[in-house]
C-alpha cells in the first residue's frame, strides 16, 4: 500500500501549482517512502520479503536490429525484457494483494451483491495472477508467493459497504493505470495484447462496481 499511495502522491504533487497543494502532497509522499522503507526492512527482518527476480549485470550493450524483437505471436518469443520482467513481477504481487484484501473484505460485507462484487473481484485478481505467472514460467523466472494464508475466517463487522466498495473501486483504477504503463514499457506485442485484454477486463468489473455505488447513493 506504500507503493502504491508512494506513486499516487507523486503524480499529485507534480501536478500542483499552488505551492500549499504542492508542499502538502510532497510530504505526503515522504511518508509514504518512509512507511515502505520501514515496511520492507520489517518483512526482510523476518525472512518474509518477497524479493524480485535479479538480473546479471551485461559485460557488453547491444542495439535492437530486426522487428522480431516486438514479435510475440508467431515463431520464436525472445526472452522477456528487464522492465517487462519487472512489471510482470509487479503486477503479480498487486493481483495477489488484491485477491487476499478482497477476500477478507467478501466476508464482512453485509450486502449480497457487494458479496457477489468482491467474489467475482477475486477471481479476476486470481485469474491475472495466473496469467502474469505463466508468462514468467516460460522464461523459468521465479513466480511469486501468493498469501491467501494470511486471511482469517472472520465474519465479525469490520467496514462498511460503503468503504469497502470505495476501497476497491479505487484499486481498480489503479490496476488500470499499472497495467497501461506495463503496457507501454512492454515491446513484445504478445504480452501487450494480454494486457489490452485485462484492462478491459478490470474496466467492466470496474463499471459494475460504479453502478452498485450511484444505485446505493
Amino acid at each position: 500500500m506504500g507503493q502504491i499511495a508512494s506513486q499516487a502522491y507523486s503524480i499529485s504533487f507534480s501536478l500542483s501549482t499552488r505551492a500549499d497543494i504542492y508542499r502538502y502532497f510532497a510530504e505526503c509522499h515522504k511518508e509514504m517512502t518512509e512507511i515502505t522503507r520501514q515496511a520492507k526492512e520489517l518483512l526482510l527482518s523476518k525472512g518474509l520479503y518477497d524479493r524480485p527476480p535479479t538480473l546479471e549485470t551485461p559485460e557488453s550493450y547491444d542495439f535492437v536490429k530486426s522487428q522480431s524483437f516486438l514479435t510475440g505471436y508467431f515463431g520464436e518469443r525472445r526472452p522477456l525484457a528487464g522492465t517487462e520482467i519487472t512489471n510482470l513481477f509487479a503486477n503479480f504481487q498487486r493481483n495477489a494483494f488484491g485477491t487476499v484484501t478482497i477476500i477478507g473484505f467478501s466476508q464482512v460485507a453485509k450486502s449480497k451483491e457487494v458479496r457477489k462484487l468482491l467474489v467475482r473481484g477475486k477471481e479476476i485478481s486470481q485469474k491475472h495472477c495466473e496469467v502474469f505467472g505463466s508468462i514468467m514460467k516460460e522464461d523459468d523466472i521465479p513466480v511469486p508467493m501468493t498469501t491467501d494464508t494470511g486471511v482469517t475466517d472472520s465474519t465479525t463487522y469490520t467496514f462498511s459497504d460503503k468503504l469497502i466498495m470505495f476501497y476497491t473501486t479505487s484499486l481498480i483504477a489503479l490496476s488500470s493505470g499499472y497495467y497501461g504503463t506495463s503496457m507501454s514499457l512492454s515491446p513484445r506485442r504478445d504480452l501487450g495484447e494480454k494486457y489490452s485484454r485485462l484492462i478491459l477486463e478490470i474496466l467492466k468489473y470496474s463499471e459494475d462496481g460504479a453502478n452498485i455505488m450511484i444505485k446505493n447513493g
